[in-house]
């Protein structure tokens, strides 16, 4: 079973006020994170658990995984 992405008011929001070229980017990288599992991810100490973080520089896009549902969360994106 294959896991899914969806994405928040916010997110979609954010992605929205990027330029075309650096939305088209961030996508790519979250469809390849969600297919492959790879990707820049990280975590800061002040994240929660379930959290995460994934560098597409020079944007960090916050997320969240639910393995039991297969799906990862999009919750915002901001330059870093």
């Amino acid at each position: 079973m294959s896991w899914r992405l969806c994405w928040s008011p916010p997110a979609i929001a954010s992605l929205e006020k990027l330029p075309w070229r650096h939305a088209a980017r961030i996508d790519r990288a979250l469809q390849e994170l969600v297919r492959t599992g790879q990707g820049d991810v990280f975590r800061l100490r002040s994240d929660d658990p379930i959290t995460a973080r994934l560098r597409v520089a020079p944007y960090v896009v916050r997320f969240s995984s639910d393995p039991r549902d297969r799906v990862v969360w999009v919750w915002f994106m901001y330059s870093a």
